[in-house]
C-alpha cells in the first residue's frame, strides 16, 4: 500500500495539519540575478465560473488540487494509465480520482471563505462566446491563502500551502474553547492513530498521513525571558470517521502553539555539562544517540553501565518512536572518555540457529582512560588519549565488543560506519607516530597531526578481532578527518571489497598527497580535503584526493554518500570565492561564515573491469555546491541523506536574515540550531538532465542563551532527527524525557517532522 507523506505547519495557532507533500520546482530571480532558490509559495485562485458554482477557491499542487466550499475542503488526487510503443509514450488516460471531504462539524454555516494575501498575479480563462462570437474571457484573481472567520466561536480556519503540500491551520484566540473543533473526513475507508500518534487516512488504497500535533505556550517571565511550556496535545478518534484534538491544561489568556512539525523534543543531562554528538535511526523508528557527560546524575535507562566511572564518560542512549526513553548507559573508565559516533546495522553474519545477527549499535570516540571497558580487543587501552570503538546489542545491554586503538600522542575518532559483512571503517585524526598501520598508503606520519582511516574486523560471528587496513593521510601540517563512507565497486557483489571516502580538512601547505585532484593547492590557511581509496582488503590505492576551499578557512564537518554514490559534504566556509557550481541555490558568501553543501561524483574513479581487474581511468566531478547563511556566522556541522536524496543538514546559525522556508519559528538571537533541506538535482542527475537545485527546508531552532546541532539523521518519512547541546532554559520541548535544562549545557535530541 502506498503511503502519501503529509507535511504541516503552524503559527500562532492552535491546530495546523498538513494534507500531502510532492516536490514541487524552483523559481529563478525576475531580474535574472542570483537569488536563494525557493519552493513556490501556492496560489489559491478564485471561482469566477471557471468551475463548478460550489467552490469558492481552488489551489492546484503535486499533491493534488484543493477545492474549498463554504463548509468543506475537498482534496482530489487523479491517477493516469500511461500506454507506450517502443518507449514512446502514445496516450494518457485517467482511471480515477481518489478524494477526501474534510468538514468542520458543529460550526458555523455563516463562515465564508476569503481570499487573503493577494498576489500580483491571476489567471486567465476563456469560456464560450458572448453574443457576437467572441470568446468570454474570465479573470481569476491569486490569493496566498484562503480564511474562514468564526467557524467555530473565536476559532479561524486559514488554508495555505505551496507546491509540496496543503496546510491548514485552526488559530485560536484567548479564551476560545478548542476542544469545540471536531473534523469528519469523508471518502477515507478507515482513520487510525500509529504509536507516533500520526493520523492515518486509507483512501482509495493509498495511505494519507497527517502528522501528530504539538503543542505549546511561550510564557514571559518578570526578568523578560521567554520559557517555553509544553502542553499535551494529540488525535483522539472520536467517531470512524472524525477526528478531535485533545489538549492538557494551558493557560487560556496566553495564545496557544500547535506545531506538528516537532514530533518529540527533549533536554537530556545532569548537574554538569552534557552534549549529544551524533544520531542514527535504525529503520524501525527506534532512535540512538551518542554523546558524552560530566554529569553523576545523567538520566539511565536499563542501563549496561549504571554510574559515572570517571571524570567524564561516553553515554549512548536509545529512544521509541514516541519519544520515550527506551535505555540510556554510561560508558567509560576513570578518565575522560567521549563519544563522537553512532552506526546501527545488521550484518550479514548469521547466528547458530540459522537467523541473521543484529541490528548492532557501533560506537566510537576516545578515551584517556587505562581501564576503559574492552571485550576482544585489538588493542588495550594506554591512559594516553586513544580512539576506541564498541559494538553493543540493540536493547544496549551486552557489550558484543570493545577496543582502543592509538599509539603514544592524542588519538580520537570522529566518524563511524559499517558495510554488510559487519567490518568497522572509522576515521579521526593523530598525533601518533606509531598509530597501528596495515596495508598503508602512506606511512609516514608528519610532525603535527594527520587524519587517519582504518577497517577493523570485529568478529562478531566468532574468533579473534583484527584491524584489516589502517592508514595516514596528511602532509607537512595538520589534518583531522571528520566524515566517511563506504561504496560498492559495482562489479563483485557480496565482496568486501569497498572503496572508502573521508572528508576532513587540512593546513598542509606541502606534502598532502593529491590524485587526479580537482584542486591541487591550499586555497585558504585551512581547506578541507576528499579522499578515496579502493581495494582496501587486498591491495589498497588511494584513488582520490583533493582540497577543497577558497582563500579563507572552509572546514568538512561531516561526510555522506548518496544513492549514486556521491559524496555529500556540509561545511562551514569563511571564504568569498569557495568553490560552488552555476546552479547553486546561494552563490555567494553572506556572512561571518556560512554553512555550505557540496556533491562531489567520485563513484567512477575505481571501477572492477571485465578481467577482475581495476579501471582508474575516470576522473571525479563538482556536481552542485552552495552556500547557505545569513550576515553572521553560520555552520554546517552535520548531514543526511534521505531516500530521494535531498540533503539535511544541521549546524548553527547566529544569523537573524539566515534564508529560511517554512520556519520553525524566528532567530532567538542567542546562536540558535540551523536546520535546513536541500534538492540539490539528484532525480536529475540520475536522468542526466539540468538538476533545479531548491532549498525545501530552512530554519532556526532553540531557545534565547544559545544552542548547537552537532548531528543529523533522516529516516525512511523524511523525519529528522537533531542533536547536540543547548545553553538555553527555554529549547522547545515536546514529549520530553526531561522537560528543564539541568545545568546548562545539556545534551538535546529532536524529532522534527516533513
Amino acid at each position: 500500500m502506498r503511503r502519501l507523506l503529509a507535511t504541516s505547519c503552524f503559527a500562532l495557532v492552535v491546530v495546523a495539519v498538513g494534507v500531502a507533500a510532492v516536490a514541487g520546482s524552483g523559481v529563478e530571480p525576475a531580474d535574472g540575478g542570483s537569488a536563494t532558490s525557493y519552493v513556490r509559495p501556492l496560489v489559491f485562485e478564485s471561482n469566477q465560473g471557471q468551475t463548478a458554482a460550489a467552490i469558492e477557491y481552488a489551489g492546484r499542487s503535486g499533491a493534488g488540487t484543493l477545492y474549498l466550499t463554504r463548509d468543506a475542503a475537498v482534496l482530489a488526487r487523479a491517477t493516469f494509465e500511461v500506454e507506450r510503443e517502443n518507449g514512446a509514450v502514445v496516450s494518457v488516460r485517467p482511471t480515477d480520482e481518489v478524494a477526501v471531504t474534510m468538514r468542520w462539524l458543529g460550526g458555523s454555516d455563516e463562515a465564508i471563505p476569503r481570499g487573503v494575501d493577494p498576489l500580483d498575479s491571476h489567471s486567465t480563462y476563456f469560456r464560450g462566446a458572448d453574443d457576437i462570437g467572441t470568446a468570454r474571457r474570465i479573470r481569476a484573481e491569486h490569493y496566498g491563502a484562503v480564511r474562514y472567520e468564526a467557524v467555530y466561536e473565536g476559532v479561524d480556519l486559514v488554508f495555505r500551502g505551496d507546491e509540496q503540500s496543503f496546510e491548514y491551520d485552526f488559530i485560536v484566540a484567548p479564551g476560545a474553547d478548542a476542544s469545540a473543533i471536531r473534523l469528519q473526513f469523508q471518502g477515507a475507508e478507515q482513520l487510525s492513530i500509529d504509536e507516533s500518534g500520526d493520523l492515518l487516512m486509507d483512501v482509495g488504497g493509498q495511505v494519507l498521513v497527517q502528522r501528530a500535533p504539538v503543542v505549546f505556550q511561550d510564557v514571559r517571565g518578570s526578568d523578560g525571558t521567554e520559557t517555553r511550556h509544553a502542553i499535551e496535545g494529540e488525535f483522539v478518534l472520536a467517531a470512524p470517521d472524525q477526528v478531535e484534538f485533545a489538549i492538557g491544561a494551558y493557560d487560556h489568556r496566553l495564545p496557544l502553539v500547535i506545531d506538528p512539525k516537532i514530533k518529540y523534543s527533549t533536554y537530556l543531562g545532569g548537574g554538569s555539562s552534557d552534549s549529544a554528538e551524533e544520531v542514527v535511526e535504525d529503520g524501525r523508528g527506534t532512535v540512538y544517540v551518542a554523546g558524552w557527560t560530566c554529569s553523576a546524575g545523567f538520566p539511565t535507562e536499563s542501563a549496561l553501565q549504571g554510574a559515572m566511572a570517571g571524570v567524564c564518560d561516553a553515554f549512548v542512549a536509545a529512544f521509541n518512536a514516541r519519544g520515550q526513553l527506551l535505555s540510556s548507559t554510561f560508558f567509560g573508565g576513570s578518565g575522560v572518555d567521549l563519544a563522537n559516533s553512532i552506526h546501527v546495522a545488521s550484518p550479514d553474519l548469521a547466528r547458530e540457529d540459522g537467523s541473521r545477527a543484529g541490528p548492532y549499535v557501533y560506537v566510537t570516540g576516545q578515551t584517556a582512560s587505562a581501564d576503559f571497558p574492552v571485550e576482544n580487543p585489538i588493542q588495550t587501552p594506554s591512559g594516553d588519549t586513544d580512539v576506541w570503538v564498541s559494538v553493543f546489542t540493540a536493547d544496549l545491554d551486552q557489550l558484543l565488543f570493545s577496543t582502543a586503538l592509538g599509539g603514544v600522542g592524542l588519538d580520537f575518532a570522529n566518524d563511524i560506519i559499517t558495510n554488510a559483512h559487519g567490518y568497522i571503517v572509522i576515521t579521526g585524526g593523530t598525533e601518533s607516530k606509531d598509530f597501528p598501520q596495515v596495508k598503508p598508503t602512506q606511512k609516514k606520519f608528519f610532525k603535527t597531526r594527520d587524519a587517519f582511516v582504518a577497517m577493523l574486523n570485529p568478529a562478531l560471528g566468532g574468533g579473534a578481532a583484527t584491524l584489516e587496513f589502517s592508514t595516514f593521510l596528511g602532509g607537512k601540517g595538520s589534518e583531522t578527518g571528520y566524515g566517511v563512507a563506504l561504496s560498492d565497486t559495482g562489479a563483485a557483489r557480496g565482496a568486501v571489497d569497498e572503496c572508502i571516502t573521508a572528508a576532513g580538512i587540512t593546513d598542509s601547505i606541502k606534502k598532502f598527497p593529491t590524485v587526479r585532484a580537482l584542486q591541487k593547492k591550499l586555497g585558504g590557511e585551512v581547506d578541507a580535503f576528499l579522499a578515496k581509496w579502493c581495494n582496501v582488503l587486498a591491495k589498497p590505492k588511494l584513488v582520490y584526493s583533493s582540497y577543497y576551499g577558497g582563500s579563507e578557512d572552509d572546514f568538512a564537518h561531516d561526510l555522506v554518500h548518496d544513492s549514486a554514490d556521491r559524496a555529500v559534504i556540509v561545511m562551514e566556509t569563511h571564504s568569498d570565492d569557495l568553490p560552488v557550481t552555476a546552479d547553486a541555490i546561494q552563490g555567494s558568501h553572506a556572512g561571518n561564515g556560512d554553512a555550505a553543501l557540496a556533491v562531489f561524483d567520485l563513484s567512477r574513479l575505481a571501477v572492477r573491469a571485465a578481467n577482475g581487474g581495476w579501471d582508474y581511468r575516470a576522473r571525479a566531478k563538482m556536481v552542485f555546491a552552495t552556500y547557505h547563511g545569513g550576515s553572521e556566522l553560520d555552520r554546517g556541522n552535520g548531514v543526511a541523506v534521505d531516500r530521494d536524496d535531498n540533503a539535511h543538514i544541521a549546524g548553527l546559525t547566529w544569523s537573524s536574515d539566515l534564508p529560511v522556508v517554512k520556519p520553525l519559528h524566528d532567530y532567538r538571537g542567542a546562536g540558535d540550531v540551523l536546520v535546513a533541506k536541500i534538492d540539490y538535482g539528484a532525480d536529475s542527475l540520475r536522468r542526466g538532465r539540468m538538476a533545479t537545485p531548491k532549498l525545501l527546508f530552512s530554519s532556526p531552532l532553540g531557545g534565547t542563551q544559545g544552542d548547537v546541532a552537532v548531528g543529523i539523521c533522516v529516516d525512511r518519512r523524511s523525519t529528522e532527527y537533531v542533536v547536540g547541546l543547548s545553553f538555553s532554559s527555554n529549547y522547545p520541548t515536546k514529549k520530553p524525557v526531561q522537560r528543564n535544562n539541568a545545568a546548562p549545557p545539556d545534551a538535546i535530541v529532536t524529532a522534527i517532522r516533513r
